[in-house]
C-alpha cells in the first residue's frame, strides 16, 4: 500500500490509517478528548443556514483550548439514513482495515511495529455517488458534515452488499460529467411484489401491492410527517409470522423480535432508525398492561415527537435526554389491538392459504435474493429521494367528489402509501394509485362506521340521543349504568375504567359543562339541541333513525386466485434492470 502522498500530513509516530477499496486516510491523535482527528486542507462547509455575523469579537482563549463562536452550523447527518438539503445519505458498516502504529518501548530495538486489524466502520454514501469515512469527527467535518447521533449497527453483516455498493459508486463513463447506472423503479417494485406472490396468499389481491409499498416506505419514511403502523391480524396458521419475516428481511434496518424493552426501543430507533417488527404482541390488546411501551408506540407513527428520559453514567450528573421515536412499526398477533393504537394503524387480516404449494414454501434468511432486493432499495432511495420528497410535499387530492373520502387521520396515514403509488405509477406500474386509493377508501369507511358503532364515546352519544327527551338535569350514575348495559359483557362486572368520573369527563369533552350536585350525586343539564349538534359534528346522523345498518369489513364472495408475477422469474424474483443517467434524463 503506497501512502507517500499522505505521509507528510500526519505525525508518523502517532497515527493510524483506515483503508477501504484503495482509499487511505491517516488520522493523527489530538490533545482534544474523544476520537482521533485528521489534519487535511479545509474545505468550504455546506451550511443549512446563511452565515450569521455577530458584532464584536467572540474568540475565547482558555488554558487548554480556544473557543470561537461560529456564524454557521455544519450540516448534521444521521448516521443511518437521512435527507438534508436535497441530498440523500445512507450509512453502511463496511469491512475496513485499520493500521495503528504501536509506540516503541525504550528497551525495544528495530523498526516501529504496526497493529493491523479488520473492523466494521461506518461509511456515508451520498446520492451524488460519494463515499465518506464517518468514523472520525474531524475527517468528516472537514468535508462539511457532522454526525447527529452515535452510529449503531443492527446486524453483523452489511445490509447493503459491498459488491453492489462498489458497482453503484463506479461510473460507467468518467465524463465529464460522469455517468452512472440507475435502477428502474418499476423493476425493483416488481421484484418485491413477486417475492410476496411467491411466499404469500392474500385474500385481497391488492394486499400484494400494499405490502410492497409498505416495504418501500421503510426507506422513505423520513420524507413524510407520519408513517402508519402496519398491523397483521388473523387466526393462527394464517402466515402472519411468515409475512413479518419477509418484511423484516427487506425493510430498512429491519429488526424482528417477540419482545423488546422500552430502553432498547429508544436507542435502536434514535441511533439506527430501525424498522421494528414485533410478533405475538398479545399485550397490545390490553391497554392497562405495559403503559410505557404503549405510550411509546402510540407516538412512534408521528414525526417530531420525542421521549424524554434521564440519562447519565454512574457517578456522573444525570440530565434529561430526548429520544427520537418516529419509525416504521409492524405488529402481528391473534387477539387484535386496542382501539387507540388501531386508529394509528392500517389493519390487514390474514386467512389460511388454499394453495398447498404456497403453504409449503418457507423463506430462508440466508437466501442471497433478499440482499439483491435490499441493494435495489438502497439504490432506489439514493437516486429517487429528491423526487419522492418533492411529491410528498404535494398533498394528494382524494376527498373531492367521493362518497368515502380519505381525510383527517386516514389521509395522514395513507399519504406515504398514496405518494409512493403515484411515484411508481409514474415510472411504469399502471393502475397502482387507483388500487391503493380504493383500498384506502374502503378501510377508512370501515373505520368510521366501526367508531360510530363501537367507540365508547359514540355509545355515550347514542345513550344521550335516546335518553334526552326534554331539556333538564340528568344523573351521571344513570348514564353510567346505561353505558354498562351496552358495553360490558357482564353488567354485574363493569370495566374498571368506566366510572362516574369518566362519564363526567366525557360530557366535558362534549362541551356539556353545566352541572349541579344533588345529595351525593352529580347531575348535568343536557338539552336536545346539544345532542343534535354533537350528532352532526360526529357524523352520526344515522343514529337518529336507529342502528339498523351495521358496519362490516369488506369481504369477497370467493377467494381470488394468485396474481401472476409482473415478470415470470427463473429464481423466484424479477431481475432488477438498470439504465444510464443520460438515458434517464432523455
Amino acid at each position: 500500500m503506497n501512502d507517500s502522498k499522505n505521509s507528510r500530513l500526519v505525525c508518523p509516530q502517532r497515527a493510524r490509517r483506515v483503508t477501504l477499496q484503495g482509499k487511505t486516510c491517516r488520522k493523527p491523535k489530538s490533545r482534544v478528548r474523544g476520537p482521533s482527528y485528521l489534519r487535511l486542507p479545509r474545505r468550504l462547509f455546506f451550511s443549512i443556514v446563511d452565515e450569521v455575523k455577530y458584532p464584536g469579537s467572540h474568540d475565547v482563549f482558555l488554558e487548554d483550548r480556544d473557543v470561537k463562536l461560529l456564524g454557521r452550523q455544519t450540516t448534521r447527518i444521521h448516521p443511518a439514513i437521512d435527507f438534508v438539503n436535497g441530498k440523500a445519505f445512507v450509512g453502511a458498516f463496511l469491512p475496513t482495515q485499520v493500521r495503528r502504529k504501536r509506540k516503541k518501548r525504550k528497551d525495544e530495538e528495530g523498526e516501529q511495529r504496526e497493529d493491523v486489524r479488520e473492523e466494521d466502520h461506518l461509511w456515508l454514501v451520498t446520492s451524488e455517488h460519494e463515499l465518506y469515512y464517518a468514523g472520525d469527527y474531524q475527517y468528516l467535518r472537514d468535508r462539511g458534515y457532522i454526525l447527529s447521533h452515535k452510529p449503531l449497527a443492527t446486524s453483523a453483516a452489511p445490509r447493503w452488499d459491498p459488491k453492489d455498493l462498489a458497482e453503484w459508486l463506479a461510473p460507467i463513463d468518467s465524463g465529464p460529467p460522469p455517468k452512472y447506472t440507475l435502477i428502474e423503479p418499476d423493476s425493483i417494485y416488481a421484484a418485491i411484489r413477486d417475492a410476496f406472490v411467491c411466499y404469500m396468499e392474500f385474500p385481497d389481491p391488492r394486499d400484494y401491492d400494499f405490502w410492497t409499498l409498505k416495504t418501500v416506505e421503510t426507506y422513505f419514511a423520513r420524507l413524510f410527517d407520519a408513517c402508519s403502523i402496519g398491523y397483521i391480524g388473523g387466526m393462527k396458521q394464517t402466515g402472519k409470522s411468515k409475512l413479518m419475516l419477509i418484511l423484516s428481511l427487506l425493510a430498512f434496518n429491519g429488526i424482528w423480535s417477540a419482545s423488546m424493552s422500552t430502553a432498547f426501543l429508544y436507542r435502536i430507533i434514535q441511533d439506527a432508525r430501525a424498522s421494528l417488527f414485533v410478533d405475538e404482541t398479545e399485550k397490545l390488546h390490553d391497554a392497562e398492561r405495559n403503559q410505557a411501551f404503549r405510550a411509546l408506540i402510540l407516538s412512534a407513527y408521528k414525526k417530531g415527537q420525542a421521549a424524554h428520559r434521564v440519562e447519565g453514567a454512574e457517578g456522573e450528573v444525570k440530565r434529561p435526554t430526548p429520544f427520537e421515536i418516529y419509525t416504521p412499526l409492524f405488529f402481528a398477533n391473534i387477539h387484535g389491538i386496542e382501539d387507540v393504537l388501531e386508529d394509528r394503524a392500517i389493519t390487514r387480516i390474514m386467512l389460511r392459504a388454499l394453495n398447498p404449494e404456497v403453504k409449503r414454501r418457507e423463506p430462508s434468511t440466508t437466501d442471497p435474493r433478499w440482499g439483491k432486493i435490499r441493494a435495489g432499495l438502497y439504490r432506489l432511495y439514493l437516486e429517487r429521494a429528491a423526487e419522492v420528497s418533492q411529491m410528498a410535499g404535494e398533498r394528494c387530492v382524494c376527498s373531492e367528489g367521493s362518497e368515502a373520502p380519505v381525510e383527517g387521520r386516514e389521509l395522514e396515514l395513507w399519504h406515504p402509501i398514496l405518494t409512493l403509488a403515484q411515484f411508481f405509477e409514474k415510472h411504469g406500474v399502471s393502475g397502482l394509485y387507483e388500487r391503493m386509493l380504493g383500498l384506502a377508501k374502503e378501510i377508512g369507511a370501515y373505520k368510521r362506521e366501526e367508531n360510530l358503532t363501537e367507540s365508547t364515546d359514540m355509545v355515550l352519544l347514542q345513550v344521550l340521543h335516546e335518553k334526552v327527551v326534554v331539556d333538564e338535569y340528568y344523573s351521571v350514575s344513570e348514564i353510567k349504568n346505561e353505558l354498562v348495559k351496552r358495553i360490558a359483557d357482564d353488567p354485574t362486572r363493569p370495566p374498571k375504567w368506566l366510572t362516574n368520573e369518566w362519564v363526567g369527563r366525557a360530557l366535558k369533552r362534549a362541551r356539556i359543562g353545566e352541572r349541579r350536585r344533588l345529595g351525593t350525586g352529580i347531575q348535568y343539564r343536557i338539552t336536545s339541541k346539544q345532542v343534535e349538534d354533537l350528532l352532526n359534528r360526529m357524523g352520526a346522523q344515522f343514529l337518529k333513525a336507529g342502528l339498523s345498518q351495521q358496519a362490516s369489513q369488506p369481504t369477497h364472495d370467493t377467494l381470488p386466485s394468485l396474481p401472476s408475477p409482473l415478470l415470470v422469474p427463473t429464481d423466484g424474483t424479477r431481475k432488477i434492470s438498470l439504465q444510464t443517467k443520460k438515458e434517464a434524463k432523455e
